[in-house]
């Protein structure tokens, strides 16, 4: 998970929660599975927040990565629509504890403060 601002005062009110130290043992963490994904109904069902998942280079490839072409995407946001090919194929676990922070007044494929 993230922590999403546009404005960086809006982090200080994250500084505790950032710097917490978790036993392993205790870390929440969510699984998606590949059938899940059939539940999905908005982009955001299925929020990976990418400066932080790791994969194997070879599931990577297994479903091609990013696609540039955004008339092939599943959905047109680059990101979601490997998170989303990525989930047909595979289960995905996502720490349920903010690790990092998303720029929301950012975009790469809009052009956008990037």
């Amino acid at each position: 998970q993230c922590i999403v601002f546009a404005d960086e005062r809006y982090l200080e009110l994250f500084n505790k929660e950032l710097l917490k130290v978790w036993n392993v043992s205790e870390l929440p963490l969510k699984e998606y599975h590949p059938v899940d994904t059939l539940k999905y109904k908005r982009p955001n069902d299925l929020n990976i927040t990418h400066s932080g998942c790791s994969f194997y280079k070879q599931s990577w490839r297994a479903v091609d990565g990013y696609w540039s072409e955004k008339h092939k995407r599943v959905i047109s946001y680059s990101d979601r629509d490997f998170q989303l090919r990525f989930n047909v194929c595979f289960p995905i676990a996502i720490l349920d504890v903010p690790i990092s922070c998303w720029r929301s007044n950012s975009s790469v494929d809009a052009g956008i403060n990037s």
